[in-house]
């Protein structure tokens, strides 16, 4: 009887992991050379976008807790095939006062994420060119290890077209 109860057991924490995990259409990294984002570097990102699904788009920054500012200034900048703009800026907080906001990673770096742009579809497929740009006021800017940009199955099914 014991061993039936913990074979259900395993099966439904299975099940309910894989319920959990978000589907990924597309995720890209960009790293930075010595964990240093050089000022005037523009990150770029070209992500296909199809009309069968609705989306969330997240951008992580992975950063040293050597870090000695708390927000990351950045604009976003989207363009669509047919030359549709939308800029638009975010405060990424990666740490508080007393503590990092993210998931430490086993080497010891940060991971914060934070959706970009939740819950929209598209009415034909395209393309979403994306350039992020760091307003962070010195020349360099230290400890931003990468920028990965992910493009997940929205959680909601209300679906807000563009």
């Amino acid at each position: 009887m014991k061993f039936k109860g913990i074979c259900l057991l395993i099966l439904a924490t299975i099940v309910l992991s894989s319920c959990n995990k978000q589907k990924v259409y597309f995720t890209q990294n960009y790293t930075f050379e010595n964990g240093i984002w050089p000022r005037f570097e523009h990150v770029k990102f070209e992500v296909p976008i199809n009309p069968d699904n609705s989306y969330d788009m997240i951008l992580e920054v992975n950063y040293d807790p050597n870090i000695n500012y708390n927000v990351l200034p950045l604009h976003i900048i989207t363009t669509t095939d047919d030359g549709e703009e939308r800029i638009k800026e975010f405060q990424f907080r990666l740490k508080d006062a007393y503590e990092f906001r993210g998931e430490m990673q086993d080497n010891g770096t940060i991971t914060y994420s934070q959706v970009i742009r939740a819950n929209f579809s598209v009415n034909q497929a395209t393309k979403y060119n994306i350039d992020i740009e760091c307003f962070y006021p010195k020349y360099e800017i230290p400890f931003i290890n990468s920028l990965t940009l992910k493009l997940v199955k929205a959680p909601s099914s209300k679906v807000k077209k563009n």
